[in-house]
């Protein structure tokens, strides 16, 4: 999870992202405009576990991507997140890619 200022108005709160792991280990970006900073800084936390509903979906076209994944989910004013007990997520989990280096 990252904050990421805001450069259009210096008084505009961040805008947050994050990734996020499902029970089955995929991982999704999601992302959280700065007009809702507000409503989510204080629920969202690293490393608890959430259940969240009445957000968007859409195809992840950015250029850089966190995740492998092809969506990314787009947190709304009346998205639902509430806190779950821990349910066996496996935190540690990891994508390993392959880099290759060249010497010039």
């Amino acid at each position: 999870m990252w904050k990421v200022p805001s450069y259009e108005k210096s008084y505009s709160q961040p805008s947050i992202e994050l990734v996020v792991l499902d029970k089955e280990g995929s991982r999704i970006y999601c992302f959280i405009q700065s007009i809702h900073y507000r409503l989510f800084e204080s629920i969202i936390d690293e490393g608890k576990v959430f259940i969240v509903a009445n957000f968007t979906m859409d195809s992840n076209t950015q250029n850089y991507k966190s995740t492998k994944h092809s969506m990314w989910i787009i947190f709304k004013r009346d998205t639902l997140v509430s806190s779950a007990d821990d349910m066996d997520i496996l935190i540690e989990s990891f994508d390993f890619v392959a880099t290759y280096w060249y010497a010039l």
